[in-house]
């Protein structure tokens, strides 16, 4: 592999202002390309607060097909909410430590660095963060995978964590790993989830779309009514009778450790997901522009151990 300075990467155009984001373009078996946005401090894609800025594959081509796309324009790189494609996140009810730090103290979300816990309120995952301490990213690259690594030593926390975007050899498919390893005293005790920004082709969400899960998707009591109306549960799947007028949210109660899969249907394809990890609760998320499966995983990981896990998404024909 090759390390990468921003000049050294290649840059494609997304329908934003591309030209000023530095990312890599992977190609992998049955023709599939994925481009996947580096971090950066300077002139990367995301640096705000909130998701982790590594591993997040903005765009996959097969035949003829696309998976994600930009979503929310215009882009700014540094608001919390502005990720993309598979936009991955520790932490997204509390920071590390945010709890315990008084105003003016810092809290730790990993993949970021140290965000200013600016005064005595909760932490809230789309508030926008100062960030204290932004940990440099060292970027390599081949044809066919990005490793981004990020060490971090401050504010009594060391850790190093490494994301491997990959395509595979032998069939249409990116895999993301992640291997997080406690350098500190204290136990690191957070989850990790992808928010999974998923478009195909631009098919707005509603007929055609549905998306398919390995258990009963029946939302929470108190989303039910959200729910009514905008989609159809029938055989383990979520469809939309009409194009989606509104926002939908709900943790699915039902989901159990090994429900870490899910699949996207759309007209000619399908993407099809599946974790390692145990599930410690699944969420759901849509719009009118994207859906958004969501599988937790728990991290605890002791001082001196290294907790591994990974992401596979599949391109399928339908």
């Amino acid at each position: 592999m090759r390390v990468l300075s921003c000049l050294s990467v290649c840059v494609l155009a997304l329908g934003l202002a591309a030209s000023e984001y530095p990312h890599a373009v992977l190609t992998g078996a049955d023709g599939l390309e994925a481009s996947v946005y580096l971090p950066d401090a300077e002139t990367g894609f995301y640096r705000g607060s909130r998701f982790c800025w590594a591993g997040m594959v903005s765009e996959i081509r097969w035949q003829g097909h696309t998976v994600f796309a930009p979503w929310r324009t215009p882009h700014n790189p540094t608001h919390p909410e502005h990720g993309i494609g598979t936009a991955a996140e520790f932490g997204l009810r509390a920071a590390v430590g945010f709890a315990e730090a008084k105003p003016g103290g810092t809290a730790l979300k990993v993949g970021v660095g140290l965000i200013t816990k600016p005064d005595d309120k909760d932490y809230k995952f789309n508030n926008s963060y100062a960030l204290a301490k932004v940990p440099v990213w060292v970027n390599e690259a081949s044809d066919t995978a990005v490793v981004s690594t990020q060490t971090l030593k401050a504010g009594g926390y060391a850790y190093t964590y490494v994301v491997s975007v990959t395509v595979a050899a032998d069939s249409p498919a990116v895999v993301i790993s992640h291997a997080l390893t406690n350098n500190g005293k204290a136990a690191l005790v957070t989850d990790h989830y992808a928010h999974n920004f998923i478009s195909i082709d631009g098919h707005p969400v509603g007929p055609g779309l549905a998306v398919a899960l390995p258990f009963d998707p029946t939302p929470r009591e108190d989303r039910v009514k959200n729910f009514a109306g905008a989609t159809t549960l029938v055989d383990q799947r979520i469809a939309f009778p009409a194009p989606l007028k509104r926002t939908l949210w709900t943790p699915f109660p039902k989901a159990q450790a090994g429900d870490n899969a899910f699949t996207v249907e759309a007209p000619g394809v399908a993407l099809v997901y599946s974790g390692t990890g145990a599930v410690d609760r699944f969420e759901f998320y849509a719009t009118g522009k994207v859906v958004c499966p969501e599988p937790y995983v728990a991290i605890q990981v002791e001082p001196g151990a290294t907790q591994r896990w990974e992401l596979r998404y599949q391109l399928q024909k339908r």
